[in-house]
């Protein structure tokens, strides 16, 4: 939460601002004593256990899952559904694997163990979502039968426990307070914030209201239901609807057991390649002069080769040009300076491309190729990996450290890596054996474990921590409570590091 103010935000604004930010700080209090709030009810009446096994109700909202090798599928309604009366029921289809929404499938529903009962399921605006509409003849619970056909898979999926008719169930008695009461102070608080700010018309104000905004647009994500939540914690499960999935674009890759080649760690250094930094000279003596075809750069300005970019006055102009494309670092002469060929104009680098020299002991090199594989990784940009060419290896020993440096290329676009910059260099030796691999980014840094959170059930994640035990490009090698075809999330997960807990009862706390 921000403070209200500070010494410099203070002075920009005037005695009409503050009606406006005050409002906006009301609706983020609200915000805040929602998340603040003691243990409350969450969830209730969803499935958080297995496929096809409904929990128990606490609230109007529940939810029915089944899942196949093909396909995710679940059922959401809400309140009590009253027999011999058409009723209207959410699916969300997801491919199993990506848990990306499946659109445009072909969905033909029934009820199991009845023949003469109308079901039909059309597709919403929204990828994945659909609408069921049905009629249950009485009162019990039932099964209900999805023939689906997609554009790459078909598949028959029966989703168990719709319960129809009065609820005999009780659910467990837990202290609760509503969360519609600070939704609706913050919504009502942002509603006389937008009037007071357009009414004055103040840019400051306007940035409070979308703070304010974004954090009731979080909550309508996460606390559909009357919750409160404390965040995920390792080997504990938590909870996301998979509509919230959708919406943020969480996306699974079921890990997997390959062949991978032992690795060495080694430190490396970024430095500058050989041809990526030159200094640029008159050819002979003169006077700088710029002209409009040529305008002399600043330091920081990027040149192309080839580009004119000084004016030299003999008893003739002498157009300088760039050598390389890249970035002018520094300025040695100015227009109207007299030089000559020993005087340096110019300093341009390209660092689009760079070298990193990783320090091999000599004890590693009897178990590397003649043209080792290597993985960069930097601490600054966890879960990125940056592919590598073998340069060759340095030809000296140093006697201090008995190391050998093994030079890599690394292409570098976005100038990300810069020389000194200290980096990871993950190189692949002769040695095979078999490993279980991870997408890159689905490794996250959590108070200083490497975690991945895993999709145990439609609308279940559990915090994972692993061990790394090499990076191979986009896969690492892992070890640690974690097998083959286990659904690990590779977009979205930071999402998920604040869903609310999942209980043994299958409630949230």
């Amino acid at each position: 939460m921000k403070r209200l103010t500070d010494h410099r935000s203070a002075r920009g604004r005037t005695l009409r601002d503050w009606p406006a930010i005050m409002v906006c700080r009301l609706a983020e209090i609200a915000v805040f004593g929602l998340l603040t709030t003691g243990v409350l009810h969450a969830h209730g009446g969803e499935d958080h256990g297995d496929a096809g096994t409904p929990t128990q109700p606490a609230s109007s909202r529940r939810v029915a899952s089944a899942r196949s090798d093909n396909f995710e599928i679940v059922v959401e309604y809400y309140g009590v559904i009253e027999p011999g009366k058409e009723t209207s029921l959410a699916i969300y289809l997801s491919d199993y694997e990506t848990n990306a929404p499946v659109a445009g499938a072909t969905i033909e529903p029934s009820i199991s163990g009845l023949d003469n009962v109308a079901a039909s399921a059309t597709a919403e605006r929204d990828p994945g979502l659909y609408n069921l509409s049905v009629t249950f003849p009485k009162a019990g619970d039932y099964d209900l039968l999805f023939d689906i056909t997609s554009a790459d898979n078909s598949d028959l999926i029966e989703v168990k426990g719709i319960k129809v008719g009065a609820d005999q169930t009780t659910s467990p008695k837990v202290e609760s307070r509503s969360v519609w009461p600070f939704i609706g102070a913050g919504s009502i608080a942002l509603l006389i914030a937008a009037v007071v700010i357009f009414a004055r018309g103040r840019k400051g104000a306007k940035r409070s209201m979308s703070t304010a905004g974004v954090s009731l647009l979080v909550l309508g994500l996460l606390y559909h239901g009357d919750a409160a939540s404390a965040p995920v914690s390792a080997g504990t499960p938590g909870y996301m609807p998979k509509g919230s999935q959708f919406l943020l674009g969480v996306r699974t890759v079921p890990a997997k057991n390959q062949a991978v080649s032992r690795q060495i760690a080694a430190l490396g250094r970024v430095v500058a390649p050989p041809t990526s930094q030159v200094q640029v000279y008159p050819p002979q003596s003169g006077m700088l002069t710029a002209m409009k075809d040529a305008p002399y750069p600043s330091q920081g300005d990027r040149v192309m080769k080839g580009q004119p970019i000084a004016v030299l006055q003999v008893l003739d102009q002498f157009v300088i040009r760039a050598p390389i494309s890249g970035i002018v670092s520094a300025v040695h002469a100015v227009p109207g300076e007299q030089v000559d060929p020993s005087h340096e104009l110019f300093t341009i680098y390209d660092f689009t491309k760079v070298w990193v020299e990783a320090n091999l002991f000599e004890n590693d090199l009897i178990h590397l190729e003649l043209r080792p594989a290597a993985t960069l990784m930097v601490d600054m940009y966890p879960g990125e990996s940056f592919p590598t060419r073998f340069v060759n290896f340095d030809n000296i020993v140093d006697p201090a450290t008995r190391t050998l440096k093994a030079i890599y290329e690394v292409a570098n676009p976005k100038m990300t890596l810069r020389p000194g910059m200290l980096v990871d260099v993950h190189i692949a030796s002769e040695s095979r054996t078999d490993a279980l691999v991870v997408p890159t980014g689905s490794i996250m840094d959590w108070e200083g474990t490497k975690v991945v959170f895993v999709h145990i059930q439609p609308e279940i994640f559990e915090m994972r921590p692993l061990k790394i035990l090499g990076y191979y490009g986009d896969w690492v090698a892992v070890e640690g409570p974690l097998v083959e075809g286990e659904r690990v999330v590779t977009t979205g997960a930071y999402e998920l590091l604040n869903i609310p807990h999942r209980t043994a009862e299958g409630r949230s706390r």
